[in-house]
This record gives C-alpha cells, sequence and structure tokens, in this order.
C-alpha cells in the first residue's frame, strides 16, 4: 500500500482483541479500532483472531497490524507478516477491476509487488472513507 496511507505499523496481543459489531477490534489511542484481516479481502483461508488459534503470527501471541489513518480515526489491516517498508517512485501497472483490493502492481526494490488500495479494503468492511471509522472509548 502506499506509505502515505500508513500511520503505524503494531503487534496487537491476542488477548487484547475484542468484538464490536460483530468484527474484531482492539482498544486503540482512545478509540475502538475495527481490525481488519487481509487474508478475507485475498480469498486466502479464514484468519481467526483469537486466544486460542495458533495459526496466527504462526504461533506468536501477537497479531500484526498496519494501522491506517481516516479522518482522525484507525482502522487495523491484520496481516501475518510485515516483510519490509520500501518508499519508491516509479511507474505502476493498474488495475482495471471495480473495488479491487489491489490497486495494481509496481516494481518495488527489484520485485514485482501489488500495491492495496485502502479506499476498497474500508468499502468491503462498510466502511465509508467520509465517516468515522472507530469511536470514542
Amino acid at each position: 500500500m502506499p506509505l502515505s496511507d500508513v500511520d503505524r505499523l503494531e503487534d496487537f496481543p491476542l488477548a487484547s482483541i475484542e468484538q464490536a459489531d460483530r468484527m474484531p477490534a482492539v482498544q486503540y489511542r482512545g478509540q475502538i479500532m475495527p481490525l481488519l484481516p487481509l487474508a478475507d479481502l485475498l480469498g486466502e483461508p479464514e484468519q481467526k483472531l483469537s486466544e486460542t488459534d495458533t495459526r496466527v503470527g504462526g504461533g506468536d501471541e501477537t497479531i500484526k497490524a498496519i494501522v491506517i489513518n481516516f479522518n482522525g480515526n484507525h482502522a487495523g489491516i491484520t496481516v501475518r507478516e510485515i516483510v519490509d517498508v520500501a518508499d519508491q517512485q516509479g511507474p505502476m501497472r493498474m488495475t482495471n477491476a471495480p473495488e479491487n483490493p489491489i490497486r495494481g502492481s509496481a516494481v518495488i526494490e527489484g520485485k514485482v509487488t501489488d500495491v492495496l488500495d485502502i479506499g476498497s479494503i474500508l468499502k468491503k468492511y462498510g466502511i465509508d472513507e467520509a465517516t468515522d471509522i472507530g469511536a470514542s472509548v
């Protein structure tokens, strides 16, 4: 995803994950922050976010999340692994599929890399970019 969309990279203890509106969430900076599993968007096997699930994080006691910030509100996109953070300018091959979570592909640090479309991800989970996505605690 574009680095400009990223607020922070976080590890959340599995014990801190709660449910809000049938969605995993954590308390984050005075807000209820929804956790959006990237695996669901990409059609990968379901990734459970619970203390008893050892598949999350390869048996770790934490879940990794890319925290995004829209309008002062946060959402966390949960991932199995964060490989690298790179800022690179250059051409991108855009996707033509509407509402695709993949914006396009680019060569980043010598590898073809898919770039996520944050707006499509939020929309997929029923979150409008113009409205609040968290709630004050």
